[in-house]
């Protein structure tokens, strides 16, 4: 590490200031977060921040003081790696917060019991597909199959993917303008408190992130280098990002941006040469999918063009949250900088980078979660408006305040926050499960009072905590039974999430201990059985926000004569 002088101290006093009044800033603002998950106006409760706020002070000495250091070339990956990963080992308490986890889950142990070759063939049919791609519940049901169907392996996964987004956005960083722009670029990554929220989850924006990003970088590194074994692993990035998510369709029309960007009259007819060959390869390599599937691909894109695109538009939240409340405040403001930056210098590549505005208010995205695969080019757009500032400790400095401010948001409120969700009873009550002798429970789902969702699509999250076997006690619901209001609900897709052939009543009503799901606190006795035998309360799991209308309270009731 080099060690370098202090310059410019009435920067350093309007960042720490920025920093400090950023808190109690956002904190009195926060009615305008509408945020669906992580709102302000939820996180931080009733209790004001004065305990939180308590560590900034500390966090931006410590920035100043590692400030005064910079890393060697060959170790900032590696730093980068190790810091993203040891923020999402702090995170895997977090229960699966989101419903959608449940789709992804069935679909993993699918695979898990009856392998790949069934999972492809039965994908859209028996295994429901919803409007989900294949690839990442393909990837959870090996990592099912290979480790045994455990949550961990899962998180493991998702954080090297996570870990693996700071290094990309180094390098593509790097590869536009330079190693110090990469670096910060990367490091910013971590300066946003919603995003670390999503890796230990079930879900696939964080795979897509990684993937969508491995694309960019490849193909950027082959665009510019050049062989055929750069142009085949380009091509091989842009098919793995989309069959990650759908939304990564449009993301990918950063591709042709980067080739016209790296347009000269010197190489044109090499980089246009090089561009036809992965988009071809590519292209042809994602039809022969397509079109195995056809049917199953065009349902869900109509499903999209008509449901998820409608519904859009009443599941908004603003620009004002996601940009300054989901990330944290400075870096959007160094993002602004960027942009004015770079349409003085005219640097028509900071329009890799601006492919993030672009997207995001051309085409009106307004929703944190489909974000999150675009969120590296944001703070690329950052860290290159850092680079105005032209100190090398201020910039490091000012990078380093963002990171431990949004640190202390992301463990001092939005953790909290979630493990205090109702969605926490069922990881408790599969912790619980594990721990007694029996090895099948069957699980009654009840209705819902305040959602519009389906009990029924909390069983297989609950099965992702517990090693035991869970049968469900009555049928799943058909989609048909359904009130037409019910059609155009968010939660919607667990009213059709199929009711899996491994979790088919072995014994109805026999003498197997219960499991009840509902969205009520349950009474201590067999009043919820339709059955003679007397039941028993083993244990009741009844914490809740009172924030969101869907909730899972759990109660484990057993037959009076096996205690």
């Amino acid at each position: 590490m080099q060690y370098s002088e202090n310059k410019h101290p009435e920067a350093y006093l309007a960042i720490s200031f920025a920093a400090l009044a950023a808190l109690p800033l956002l904190y009195i603002l926060r009615f305008l977060d509408d945020n669906r998950l992580t709102s302000w106006q939820w996180v931080m409760g009733d209790g004001g921040i004065g305990s939180m706020y308590l560590f900034v002070i500390p966090a931006i000495l410590l920035a100043f003081g590692l400030a005064r250091f910079d890393f060697p070339e060959r170790l900032q990956s590696l730093f980068l790696f190790c810091a993203a990963f040891g923020i999402t080992i702090l995170l895997w308490d977090i229960p699966e917060v989101l419903l959608d986890a449940s789709r992804y889950f069935v679909q993993a142990k699918y695979l898990a019991l009856y392998g790949p070759r069934f999972f492809w063939q039965e994908w859209g049919n028996t295994i429901g597909a919803w409007t989900d791609m294949p690839l990442v519940p393909f990837l959870y049901g090996l990592l099912f199959k290979l480790f045994g169907e455990t949550r961990i392996s899962v998180q493991i996964f998702n954080g090297v993917l996570f870990s693996l987004a700071p290094v990309l956005t180094y390098k593509v960083a790097a590869m536009l303008w330079d190693e110090k722009t990469g670096f910060s670029a990367g490091f910013l990554l971590l300066a946003i408190p919603y995003l670390p929220t999503q890796v230990p989850l079930m879900l696939v924006d964080t795979a897509t992130m990684f993937f969508l990003l491995f694309a960019i970088y490849a193909y950027l590194n082959a665009l510019t280098k050049g062989g055929w074994l750069r142009c085949c692993i380009s091509s091989i990035a842009i098919f793995l990002a989309l069959f990650s998510k759908y939304s990564a369709w449009p993301m990918l029309g950063i591709l042709p941006l980067i080739t016209l960007v790296h347009l000269d009259k010197n190489r044109a007819r090499v980089i246009v040469q090089r561009s036809l060959f992965i988009g071809l390869f590519s292209l042809l390599a994602a039809g022969m999918v397509f079109l195995s599937k056809r049917d199953v691909f065009l349902f869900q894109i109509e499903l999209l063009r008509t449901f998820q695109a409608e519904g859009l538009k009443r599941w908004q939240e603003g620009y004002v949250s996601s940009l300054f409340f989901q990330v944290y405040p400075l870096v959007t403001v160094a993002a602004l900088l960027g942009i004015i930056r770079a349409v003085r210098k005219k640097d028509y590549r900071f329009l890799v980078a601006g492919w993030f505005a672009l997207f995001v208010f051309l085409l009106q995205v307004k929703r944190m979660r489909y974000m999150v695969p675009l969120l590296p080019l944001l703070t690329m757009m950052a860290a290159y408006g850092l680079q105005g500032l032209r100190d090398a400790r201020l910039i490091r400095f000012a990078c380093y305040a963002c990171v431990f401010s949004s640190l202390v948001v992301l463990f001092g409120a939005y953790k909290p926050f979630l493990k205090k969700t109702s969605m926490n009873n069922l990881l408790e009550a599969g912790l619980f499960l594990n721990s007694r002798p029996e090895t099948t429970f069957s699980v009654r789902c009840l209705p819902q009072h305040e959602s519009m969702g389906s009990t029924y699509a909390a069983m297989p999250i609950l099965d992702l905590y517990t090693r035991k076997n869970l049968v469900s006690e009555t049928g799943w619901p058909s989609v048909r039974e359904l009130r037409p209001d019910f059609l155009k609900a968010s939660l919607r897709f667990s009213w059709e999430l199929r009711q899996p052939e491994f979790y088919t009543p072995s014994v109805p009503n026999g003498t197997t201990p219960r499991v009840v799901i509902a969205s009520l606190i349950l009474p201590g006795s067999q009043a919820v059985f339709d059955t003679n035998r007397k039941f028993t309360l083993l244990q009741r799991f009844d914490q809740q926000s009172n924030v969101f209308r869907f909730k899972t309270l759990v109660g484990i009731f057993t037959p009076q004569n096996l205690q």
